[in-house]
C-alpha cells in the first residue's frame, strides 16, 4: 500500500465526517416514492433531452414500463508523451428497460431488468500509449463493434419493505459490488464502474458483460446493508452479442461479499457512502512470479477493497448536489494479479460556479502498483532475453525507443512498476440531458513502464439522456 494513501484517506474522511456532523446528529430517510438511486446520493433526478417523448414516458410509467435511452462518446487526443500523437473516439448507446411486475402483472416486490448497448470507436490508450492497464476512455471495449450487445437481463424481488432483496439471471458482478455512479463522472477506466485492479480481473465482470449469478442484500435499518453473490466465472463471457448462455469454457466461481453504511447527517441530507467488500474467485491463473514453461498455475484468487463517499456541502435538493470526497483502496492477490493494488482519491463539487447549478467540476488522482512477483518475474525474462510476461519487448539490448528522446544507448530494463493518473474535468450541462465535459489527464508511467514519456491528454466527453 502506498504510503501515503492511509494518512490522505483518513485526513480526507475525517474532514468529511467532521463537515458532516458538525451539521446535526442525525439522519432522515429518503421518502418512499423517490428512485433509490437518487435517494442514496449516488444519482441525481434523470434528465430527458426528448423531455417526455411526447407523453408516451409517462404512460409506459404508468404501466409499470421504465425505458431510459442515453448516448455517451469519448474523444481523447494525445498531445504529448506516449508511443505518438494523435486522437480517437469512442461511443456507447444503451436502452435499459425496468419493468415493475406489480403494476404489469400483480405480482409485488418482483421485478425485471434487461439492457442492451452498442459500443464502437478505437482505444486511445493501446493506440498511442501502447496502454493495456487503465484506458484513457472508460466506455471503449465490453461490447464492441456489435449492434445490439445484451449486458444483463434478470429478475428481482424485494420483500419485507426492501429489507431482503434477491436478483438472479444475467449479472456483472460489478453491477452490484464495489460499484456508484458517482465513479463514473470521470472519463478514464480508473475506477468506473469499480477500481480497475477489480474490473481487468476475469471473474470481477463489469458492464456490460456478464455471465450467470445472483445476489442476496439484507438491509437490517439504520443504513447498513450486507450483500453476497456467486456468479460463473467464463472468460469467453456471453460470446460477442452476449446471447451465448452456455456453461462451456466455465472456469469457476465468483463470491463477492460487501457491508456497506449509507450514514445521512443534519438537516441538510449530507450523504455518505463506506463499503468494505472482498470478492473469492476458484478459476486456476498463471502464477506471475514463476518463470517456467509452461507456466504454473495457482487455484483460487482474491481481492478486497474499501472505499467511501461523503458528501461535505450541499449545494441543491437532487442527490448529488453538493461537494462530495471519493477516496478508495483495492488489493488483489499479486501471485495471479498483474495490478496487485490501487487507490484514488476524488473531489466532485456539483452546483459551485454561480449561475451555473446544473454544472459540476471534479479533479481526480489514481495510482496502481504492479505486482511485485510480476516485476521480479519480468527481470529474469529480461536478463535471459526471453519476452517479458505482458508483452513488452524484452532482451539483453531491447531496441532504442524512436522518435521519444531517447537515443544513443540501449534502453533500460522496461519492466513494469507503478502508474499514476492525474484527470481533471468540467461538466457543462447545455440543456436537460446533454451535457458536454471537457477533460485533461496527465497520465505518469503509461502502461507502468519507463519505456515511453509522460502522456498529456486533452478530451472531449459528450453525454445525451433521451
Amino acid at each position: 500500500m502506498p504510503r501515503f494513501f492511509l494518512p490522505t484517506l483518513v485526513l480526507g474522511l475525517a474532514l468529511g465526517w467532521g463537515s458532516a456532523a458538525s451539521a446535526a446528529p442525525a439522519a432522515q430517510p429518503p421518502a418512499a416514492d423517490v428512485d433509490p438511486a437518487v435517494a442514496s446520493g449516488e444519482a441525481s433526478e434523470p434528465e430527458h433531452l426528448l423531455g417526455d417523448w411526447g407523453g408516451l414516458r409517462t404512460g409506459l410509467l404508468a404501466k409499470g414500463i421504465n425505458l431510459d435511452l442515453g448516448y455517451v462518446s469519448e474523444t481523447d487526443a494525445v498531445v504529448s508523451g506516449g508511443h505518438r500523437r494523435g486522437v480517437d473516439y469512442a461511443h456507447s448507446i444503451d436502452l435499459k428497460a425496468d419493468l415493475d411486475m406489480q403494476k404489469l402483472a400483480g405480482l409485488g416486490g418482483f421485478s425485471l431488468h434487461g439492457a442492451v448497448g452498442e459500443r464502437a470507436g478505437r482505444d486511445g490508450s493501446i493506440d498511442f500509449l501502447r496502454e493495456h492497464l487503465n484506458q484513457l476512455q472508460e466506455i471503449y471495449g465490453g461490447a464492441g463493434s456489435v449492434a445490439a450487445h445484451l449486458a444483463y437481463l434478470y429478475a428481482e424481488e424485494s420483500l419485507a419493505g426492501g429489507a431482503f432483496d434477491i436478483q438472479g439471471g444475467r449479472m456483472g458482478v460489478g453491477d452490484e459490488f464495489a460499484e456508484s455512479p458517482l465513479y463514473c463522472a470521470f472519463t478514464s477506466h480508473a475506477d468506473c464502474p469499480s477500481p480497475n485492479d477489480l474490473g481487468i480481473m476475469t471473474g470481477f465482470t463489469i458492464y456490460p458483460a456478464s455471465t450467470w449469478g445472483g445476489r442476496v442484500k439484507i438491509s437490517p435499518g439504520d443504513g447498513l446493508s450486507l450483500k453476497f453473490g456467486a456468479y460463473q466465472v467464463r472468460p469467453q463471457l456471453g460470446g460477442r452479442g452476449g446471447w451465448n448462455w452456455g456453461a462451456s469454457g466455465t472456469t469457476g466461481v465468483m463470491v463477492p461479499v460487501e457491508l456497506e453504511w449509507t450514514p445521512w447527517f443534519g438537516p441538510d441530507r449530507l450523504v455518505g457512502h463506506y463499503k468494505l467488500g472482498a470478492a473469492y474467485d476458484s478459476s486456476r491463473y498463471p502464477d506471475l512470479g514463476i518463470v517456467a514453461a509452461p507456466p504454473r498455475e495457482d487455484r483460487g484468487r482474491t481481492a478486497w477493497y474499501l472505499l467511501a463517499d461523503q458528501m461535505l456541502k450541499r449545494t441543491g435538493p437532487n442527490g448529488t448536489d453538493g461537494v462530495i470526497l471519493m477516496a478508495g483502496y483495492s488489493h488483489a492477490d499479486p501471485n495471479t494479479s498483474v495490478i496487485s493494488e490501487l487507490f484514488y482519491v476524488s473531489v466532485l463539487a456539483n452546483g459551485i460556479v454561480p449561475g451555473r447549478a446544473g454544472d459540476s467540476v471534479g479533479v481526480q488522482l489514481m495510482h496502481f502498483q504492479i505486482s511485485h512477483q510480476l516485476i521480479a518475474a519480468q527481470e529474469l525474462e529480461f536478463a535471459d532475453g526471453l519476452p517479458l510476461t505482458t508483452g513488452l519487448a524484452g532482451g539483453p539490448t531491447p531496441p532504442v525507443a524512436q522518435g521519444i528522446g531517447l537515443t544513443g544507448a540501449p534502453s533500460p530494463i522496461f519492466a513494469q512498476d507503478e502508474q499514476t493518473t492525474i484527470e481533471a474535468r468540467y461538466d457543462f450541462r447545455v440543456t436537460e440531458g446533454f451535457h458536454l465535459i471537457p477533460d485533461f489527464q496527465y497520465v505518469i508511467h503509461p502502461n507502468a513502464t519507463t519505456l515511453y514519456p509522460d502522456a498529456a491528454v486533452i478530451g472531449l466527453k459528450i453525454r445525451l439522456e433521451l
